[in-house]
């Protein structure tokens, strides 16, 4: 399926300059060494240096300020080539995207370095196991961030964590005395996602880089200049990273099951261009899903009402069937490609085995949506 077929039959619809943006990233993609395990270092500082993270980032500091629906295609644009790559560059988009929620519309600083320098962020959910003390108007931190996507090249680090007054997000520039990050070498899959364990050691975190949680069910609180309100961007990016990986499953599986098909003869043959048939459906399901999913969450945050949709069971539910129906395309393929695919010389072993891993990066969504949908199901008919 070329690009322009699959925009068409399941969105989205981008404008004219958001295309030519999209095929310079592609133009840009295909340049790069994405083969392998290797971290694609060379990859992000391409990325980085034709300014693709200023392009979430708000006009008044200095970014194109494009929207959530570019930012996906832009990340399934990513995983098409590299999966791993688009994991990193979702925790970049969805924390550009956070910022103004996370900062109470005061993430100028950030900002201000992604737009000029191309700083990346790395995100930790670790505040329970974290030492937090004050001393005098500072923070004092200690403990370990595990798994954080980006660390060993990101600029700032920025975990929750609980605050001596309640809970909240801590900033943390890389430079900060007390902090040393060293690469994970032993990850089982997404090995290009850079990612490492952060050792904070009597880190002093000043007061202007400690945010207090906000309440996102109070509208009341929504900063002025907050374009997206809520916690819900990352969720969302994350499931462009199955869409893409399914969809560079199926580019590299087709010509490997062609010829082995050739091999099999027309029985065989038949059998292969029915599973090639039945990956390709699944992936049009989940890519229908995701931007219809976009399109609304778009269309409410003009209504200022997107964290509330976010919210609803429902949204969510759908939202975690794209990663099975993603698994269930690339698996098909693997399973007629043979125990080559098995391989890690063979390309279509790398789009499995991260497939796998992001369903297991994104935690327990999937598990808990679903409980969710069927509590307030079994509510409703109380």
């Amino acid at each position: 399926m070329a690009d322009p077929d699959i925009d068409e039959l399941t969105g989205p619809a981008l404008s004219a300059a958001e295309a030519a943006r999209l095929a310079e990233l592609r133009e840009l993609l295909a340049g790069c060494d994405l083969a392998g395990d290797a971290h694609p270092a060379d990859a992000l500082a391409k990325v980085v240096a034709a300014g693709f993270l200023a392009d979430c980032v708000p006009a008044e500091h200095g970014g194109t300020e494009r929207s959530i629906t570019f930012a996906a295609r832009a990340v399934e644009e990513v995983a098409v080539a590299s999966p791993s790559l688009a994991w990193l560059l979702t925790i970049q988009y969805g924390l550009h995207f956070l910022l103004p929620t996370l900062t109470s519309g005061g993430g100028g600083e950030y900002f201000a370095e992604i737009a000029t320098n191309g700083a990346l962020l790395a995100g930790s959910h670790a505040r329970s196991g974290l030492a937090v003390t004050r001393d005098g108007a500072d923070l004092v931190v200690t403990g370990v961030l595990r798994y954080c996507s980006g660390a060993p090249v990101a600029r700032w680090i920025t975990t929750t964590a609980d605050l001596p007054e309640g809970g909240g997000t801590v900033f943390i520039r890389d430079d900060t005395p007390g902090i040393r990050c060293e690469p994970s070498t032993e990850l089982h899959g997404m090995r290009g996602s850079l990612t490492g364990f952060v050792h904070l050691d009597g880190v002093r975190v000043p007061p202007h880089r400690v945010h207090p949680f906000l309440d996102l069910n109070d509208p009341s609180v929504r900063p002025p200049a907050c374009r997206y309100f809520g916690g819900w961007h990352s969720l969302l990016l994350q499931n462009a990273v199955f869409v893409g990986a399914a969809r560079g499953a199926i580019a590299v599986a087709t010509p490997i099951l062609g010829a082995r098909g050739g091999r099999l003869g027309p029985a065989g043959s038949a059998l292969l261009e029915a599973a090639l048939g039945a990956a390709a459906t699944d992936l049009l399901q989940a890519r229908a899903i995701l931007y219809s999913r976009v399109g609304r969450l778009e269309a409410a945050a003009l209504a200022g009402t997107e964290q509330r949709n976010a919210a609803d069971p429902a949204h969510t539910a759908l939202l975690s069937s794209i990663a099975a129906l993603a698994f269930s395309a690339v698996s098909r393929l693997v399973e007629h490609g043979g125990g080559a695919t098995l391989l890690t010389a063979n390309p279509l072993e790398a789009y499995w085995r991260d497939v796998q891993l992001a369903r297991v990066a994104e935690g327990t969504q999937r598990t808990s949506a679903t409980h969710e949908l069927g509590h307030a199901l079994a509510a409703r008919a109380r």
